[in-house]
């Protein structure tokens, strides 16, 4: 079947070509129904592989609240610990205690001793003559202003001799003579322990007392 498009209509201006022509373009279409069948050919199409998509499990989140503890409150027990304030006392001496010796223990009624003294000055005493009771004994003789011979009195230990005890006292050597003789026992001291005695020399005899030292002397009671 053909079937006219269109007419196109040229000129030609050229020498050759004076005349005018009409050129007709056809376009053929050819029909469906006079073209051979054709046999229809099924081409197998290799269907891709799909890999199988992995199922993940999703676990469902569960949401733990934290659970408080409690706890009991205990009543805590305040303990203020005080310190105790102690005034700083200076160190004392110790002082070795001596068995008291008793009288009746002399068997050819002496005893030897070891003989100090003293006066009434603050080195000795460590009282000032100001001082309440300066020159009083403890047995309450007083010995401010007496000399050592008029006084004649020595300290002791009152375990051995009581207040009131005369003694006898003899010195051994040429220079401790004049201190020989009769003594009451009227005053005692921290030092004056078991076998010791301590001579009053007089008030104002301090250097005499220094001279003297310690000496060796026997003592027998005098009845």
């Amino acid at each position: 079947m053909i079937t006219p498009i269109s007419a196109i209509h040229i000129d030609s201006n050229t020498e050759d070509l004076k005349e005018k022509k009409v050129v007709t373009v056809v376009e053929i279409k050819p029909s469906l129904s006079k073209l051979p069948k054709t046999e229809s050919i099924q081409i197998p199409l290799n269907k891709p592989t799909v890999e199988p998509i992995p199922t993940t499990t999703v676990i469902p989140r569960v949401t733990v609240k934290p659970t408080k503890v409690t706890r009991k409150k205990t009543a805590r027990k305040t303990v203020i610990r005080t310190r105790k304030r102690t005034a700083k006392s200076t160190p004392v001496k110790k002082v070795v205690k001596s068995k008291p010796v008793k009288i009746s223990s002399f068997k050819t009624g002496t005893m030897t001793f070891r003989i100090s003294a003293y006066d009434l000055s603050v080195q000795s005493c460590g009282k000032s003559r100001k001082a309440k009771g300066f020159g009083r004994t403890c047995s309450g003789f007083n010995l401010a202003n007496k000399s050592r011979t008029s006084a004649m009195t020595v300290a002791a230990d009152l375990r051995v001799f009581k207040l009131g005890t005369r003694i006898f006292i003899k010195f051994s050597g040429a220079r401790l003579q004049k201190y020989n003789g009769v003594y009451t026992v009227r005053d005692t001291g921290g030092a004056v322990r078991g076998k010791r005695l301590d001579l009053f020399m007089g008030d104002g005899a301090h250097n005499e007392a220094m001279r003297f030292g310690v000496q060796t002397g026997n003592v027998r009671v005098v009845k």
